[in-house]
């Protein structure tokens, strides 16, 4: 979900210019706007953001946090993989400084979101992530969770409240041709969450996953300690073993620019709907709307504008509201909804 967006907001950054602690508290989400529709507790309406932390100054990063809590979003989710590239720089005084900038970015846009109340996720990912050898990254951004957290947590404010892991290996060229990135993708899963589970504070993990990982298309099964099965149907597997104080979740990219029928929202969830709601509520599910200018125009509420997207919200609500399983909607992405509501 994120390439094409994080190079928009690359180009815009141009133009416009570790510490843990107590995840956020489920918040109890009002209705949202246009939506025609009471959010129970647990649910968060969320919005993906790709422009980098690290070349984005914090006045402009949070100049769209009061819009998006008049439009209902109540959580942020920004990419923070720069960390990766920073601590890794090979020069040891250009590595501290660096991972330092992005740490107190985060911090600030943490703290920003809090004062809309809103709560800030953090994403991640590459798709050669998966790869045994570079996996070890997450620990960089785990390592920055928790050190935005502690500071969180020694001035008594709201931390980050979890990490969503978008790696995508589906992009790889082999993807389809071999199951072999596909068990290195639900291994990365496993990998994260150990992290998370070491964490002086865990937060949930989210894995962000398209429809046809969930057995309907994907042309193999994944075996993983003796046991066969669908990508999808393996990380759900591993997201219920989770640590016990936080529920992960799976974020489904139900990307449709409408939500009922043949082909819509509801439809092509189905499989993972069907995987989360048999872990009898120890995994959420994640329902991803598109709202990007993409080539596919039935994939995205672009062409239909923001309160077409808001009533969709309302829509899947209505489906979802009594399941204990749903944790929410996530939109991507914050610059396409700044341009819906400029145009």
């Amino acid at each position: 979900m994120r390439w094409c967006a994080r190079l928009v907001a690359m180009c815009g950054c141009v133009l416009m210019s570790l510490l843990t602690g107590v995840p956020s508290a489920v918040l109890v989400q009002p209705a949202v706007a246009g939506s025609g529709e009471a959010v129970h507790a647990g649910v968060d309406v969320s919005m993906f953001d790709w422009r980098q932390l690290e070349l984005t100054s914090p006045a402009v990063m949070a100049a769209v946090l009061p819009g998006l809590a008049a439009d209902g979003v109540r959580a942020v989710t920004v990419d923070v993989s720069a960390v990766v590239d920073a601590a890794e720089d090979p020069v040891p005084a250009a590595r501290s400084g660096k991972v330092a900038l992005v740490r107190d970015r985060l911090a600030r846009f943490v703290a920003a979101a809090a004062q809309n109340g809103m709560s800030v996720n953090v994403a991640c990912g590459s798709p050669h992530w998966v790869k045994p050898q570079v996996r070890y990254v997450l620990s960089y951004v785990t390592r920055l969770v928790d050190a935005v957290n502690a500071g969180s947590a020694s001035a008594r404010r709201v931390g980050v409240a979890g990490v969503v892991l978008d790696v995508e290996p589906w992009a790889a060229a082999d993807w389809f041709s071999s199951p072999v990135r596909a068990v290195q993708f639900v291994d990365t899963v496993s990998y994260l969450v150990a992290l998370r589970n070491a964490m002086e504070y865990p937060v949930p993990v989210t894995v962000a996953v398209p429809p046809n990982l969930d057995g309907t298309m994907y042309p193999h099964t994944v075996s993983i300690d003796g046991v066969a099965a669908s990508p999808t149907a393996q990380v759900v597997r591993v997201l219920s073993g989770g640590a016990a104080r936080v529920k992960d979740r799976l974020l489904v990219m139900a990307y449709r620019n409408h939500v009922s029928g043949a082909g819509g929202v509801v439809d092509v969830s189905a499989g993972e709907v069907a995987l989360v709601r048999a872990t009898g509520g120890a995994v959420g599910l994640v329902v991803g709307l598109e709202l990007g200018d993409v080539s596919a125009a039935s994939s995205t509420f672009y062409s239909r504008g923001w309160p077409a997207a808001q009533a969709a919200v309302g829509q899947v609500m209505r489906r979802f509201a009594d399941e204990s399983w749903f944790t929410g909607i996530a939109f991507d992405h914050v610059q396409a909804w700044s341009q819906l509501n400029t145009s």
